[in-house]
């Protein structure tokens, strides 16, 4: 059977026992043991809950985030514009991953880049769509099966591949980028590991 994982409670922005109206059933670990969440521990031993059928960001939690965290994007984007400029002076395509609702996206298509934007979440891709004019394209990408077009630079910030389920998908993810990444390309992304506090101070981690 498979587990009910504590990012996806966490993604629809409910307690486990507030999304029985949504989704389908799924029963929870019968072995405390391989149980890989809190949530799921939590939980009485074979008690059925019901889990989103969208495993991504839905329409409410989108807007919340458009409005309220915006402040990523801002902090983010002059460096990564300045990291991207030789790909703008040969006129390179941007490709963004985790686009979210365009807050980047918009720092990006204004500072000159042709950017094609992409989010696995169809709800934030149609805010994108909404926010952001000029881009090239904004499409719906879910990493690590969907294709990865290819791009002269690859911009993946506020941690879009933390919500990859494991290290085998991270790393087909990671795989799938370098594949696309055309000669002489630049790629910046992060990732949130729980150890951000200890490497604010650092430098360079990134080039």
């Amino acid at each position: 059977m498979p587990y009910l994982r504590q990012k996806t409670a966490r993604a629809c922005n409910r307690e486990p026992e507030q999304i029985a109206r949504s989704g389908v059933i799924l029963r929870v670990a019968t072995d405390r043991r391989k149980a890989r969440s809190t949530l799921e521990i939590s939980l009485p031993i074979g008690q059925y809950v019901r889990v989103p059928t969208m495993p991504y960001y839905r329409p409410d939690l989108a807007r919340i985030h458009h409005d309220g965290f915006g402040f990523h994007a801002d902090a983010v984007a002059p460096g990564i514009l300045r990291l991207l400029e030789p790909v703008r002076e040969r006129g390179g395509l941007v490709l963004e991953i985790g686009c979210g609702s365009g807050l980047l996206t918009k720092y990006l298509v204004e500072g000159g880049h042709r950017v094609h934007a992409t989010d696995a979440s169809s709800a934030m891709v149609d805010l994108a769509r909404e926010h952001v004019a000029g881009a090239e394209a904004i499409d719906q990408l879910r990493l690590p099966d969907d294709a990865v077009p290819p791009a002269d630079a690859i911009v993946s910030v506020g941690h879009p591949l933390s919500y990859l389920d494991d290290e085998e998908q991270l790393s087909r993810a990671l795989a799938a980028l370098a594949g696309a990444l055309r000669l002489d390309g630049v790629i910046a992304f992060d990732i949130c590991d729980g150890r951000g506090a200890s490497r604010r101070s650092a430098k360079g981690l990134v080039r």
